[in-house]
């Protein structure tokens, strides 16, 4: 017997940010994250963190999302809690200017 196909699908991707630093925010935003896919039916997402980290500043948490979006052409579920879409914008710049992470 053929062994089940596996679903190629990558998993949804949230990205989140805090500045100043904040254990208690994010691991709120975190647990909403992940709750919020199970009532969409979806597996836990993978989080792209940047704690502590000002917008001006590297980020290696959008870097790694940045590199996960180039490097399988996209995602069908992305999570942004806020309306700032700055870091889709931002993304590749923020990728290419920051190799070293």
């Amino acid at each position: 017997m053929p062994a089940p196909a596996l679903d190629a699908t990558p998993p949804p991707a949230g990205y989140l940010r805090y500045y100043p630093y904040s254990c208690s925010e994010l691991k709120r935003h975190c647990e909403a994250l992940r709750g919020f896919a199970a009532r969409l039916g979806l597996p836990a997402p993978a989080l792209y963190l940047d704690n502590g980290y000002p917008s001006t500043a590297p980020r290696p948490g959008l870097r790694r999302l940045a590199r996960v979006l180039t490097g399988i052409g996209g995602l069908r579920v992305l999570c942004l809690p806020r309306h700032d879409l700055t870091p889709l914008r931002d993304a590749r710049r923020s990728s290419d200017r920051y190799p070293d992470d």
